[in-house]
């Protein structure tokens, strides 16, 4: 199972969503169809997309967590790197639309702010990522964010 959130950097969730794997797919690589389009005029430019892996263990059939992956979800075109304030949307403030293979992580941070600076301090799950895509909304232009549709893993 994926579970899939928006966050705040300052850890205040925005959306979340979910999905299992499909039935026909395998435990060494499962395919998820969740795609979430969001209308992100009123979210804060530090937002973050949090995903959770989890599965079942197969002698106690307990929910186990795999690990979580994050990707910031707008980039500052002025730096080229993530918005780190919660800045006001600008012409200066992209989304990062694109493809993506972002690391499992054995857990999150637990104190800061939410943003991949501070995942990545954090021990990796050996040989465990997860593929991602973020496009612009139907109706969106590459000049202004107006939604985005969050899938993963691509097809």
């Amino acid at each position: 199972k994926v579970l899939l959130s928006v966050a705040t950097s300052a850890r205040r969730t925005l959306i979340s969503a979910s999905a299992t794997a499909h039935v026909h797919s395998t435990s060494t690589h499962p395919r998820f169809d969740l795609v979430r389009s969001c209308d992100t005029r009123e979210w804060d430019a530090t937002a973050v997309m949090l995903l959770q892996v989890e599965t079942v263990e197969r002698d106690t059939k307990e929910v186990r967590v795999v690990g979580y992956a994050l990707l910031s979800l707008f980039v500052d075109l002025t730096t080229g790197g993530p918005v780190t304030s919660g800045i006001a949307f600008s012409s200066s403030i992209s989304l990062r639309s694109g493809a993506y293979q972002l690391p499992l992580h054995t857990r999150l941070p637990t104190s800061g702010p939410l943003n991949a600076a501070t995942l990545l301090q954090l021990p990796r799950v050996p040989t465990a990522t997860l593929l991602v895509r973020v496009l612009p909304g139907q109706g969106s232009s590459s000049s202004s964010v107006q939604s985005c549709a969050l899938p993963t893993p691509p097809e």
